[in-house]
């Protein structure tokens, strides 16, 4: 019987006979009664005798795996270092917590606890972004989950970001007619990361010439910024004039230190509507 698999009865103080002399190695024995007795569990039989006293020499702990009817199967004689021995009809039999019971309940406590009573039934475990749905990037791991703590490898690597600017209304009023990089908060980065992608967008109404929008990072908020793009990305919505098309921006930088600055600015408005503008990012 594995550890702490036992059953205690339903009812306290449970207790019965034996219906039948046994010998000392039989596995199946009939007793009187089975009622709110439950499978796998413990048993003593002969602890004391008619008159209540106690028999230490006729004493045997058993265990068992199954209840059959009258019958108690699956067991193991002489448990608990008892000496297996053989018993006479109507043998007191008896539910009575042994040492056995302690000890399997202690050794299925001990299989998924530390000493300090932390759980620890989760060893190890590594979760990958090809079993986490949505999860970006195929380094994504998390590694080591043990005594409920968490560690995860080069700040979870892979896993997939992105700094967001929006502005709605028209552009040529809501922001300045000449170009500004203070329309935008500076967003900080806390990770070290590797730019994948720009998007950006016009929203609720064309532009009337091209727009540009550039973004550039620094160490403060003072110091000097550099774009991170080689070309500025163009975008002209609403005009056919196919000379002057929309163009992707180019990206020149596709590394971001933890603790840069990045600074959105508008190099040009063109009449637009409200903007969009997405820079995609992985951890590594």
């Amino acid at each position: 019987m594995s550890a702490g698999l036992f059953k205690a009865p339903t009812k306290n103080y449970w207790s019965t006979s034996l219906n039948g002399a046994i010998d000392d190695d039989d596995t199946t024995i009939t007793l009187n009664s089975t009622t709110n007795l439950q499978s796998p569990g413990y048993l003593v039989i002969n602890r004391e005798d008619s008159s209540g006293t106690a028999t230490s020499t006729a004493r045997e702990v058993i265990k068992f795996t199954g209840i059959d009817g009258s019958d108690i199967t699956g067991v193991t004689r002489g448990a608990d270092n008892s000496t297996a021995r053989s018993h006479a009809d109507g043998s007191l039999v008896e539910a009575v917590y042994t040492v056995g019971m302690h000890n399997d309940q202690r050794d299925a406590i001990n299989a998924e606890h530390g000493t300090d009573g932390t759980h620890s039934l989760i060893a190890s475990a590594t979760i990958t972004a090809a079993n986490i749905a949505g999860l970006r990037g195929a380094n994504a791991s998390i590694t080591n989950i043990y005594a409920n703590t968490i560690t995860a490898n080069s700040d979870i690597a892979g896993v997939g970001g992105q700094f967001m600017w929006t502005r709605s209304g028209a552009l040529a009023t809501v922001q300045a007619a000449t170009a500004s990089d203070t329309h935008f908060p500076l967003m900080r980065v806390t990770k070290n990361l590797t730019v994948n992608s720009f998007y950006a967008s016009l929203i609720s109404a064309p532009s009337l010439a091209v727009f540009l929008m550039d973004i550039s990072h620094g160490s403060s908020p003072t110091g000097d910024f550099s774009s991170i793009f080689s070309s500025v990305g163009q975008i002209d919505i609403g005009e056919y004039d196919t000379s002057s098309c929309a163009s992707p921006a180019i990206i020149s930088l596709t590394s971001l230190a933890s603790g840069s600055l990045l600074r959105a600015e508008i190099d040009s408005h063109g009449s637009a509507g409200g903007l969009g503008a997405i820079l995609q990012v992985t951890s590594r």
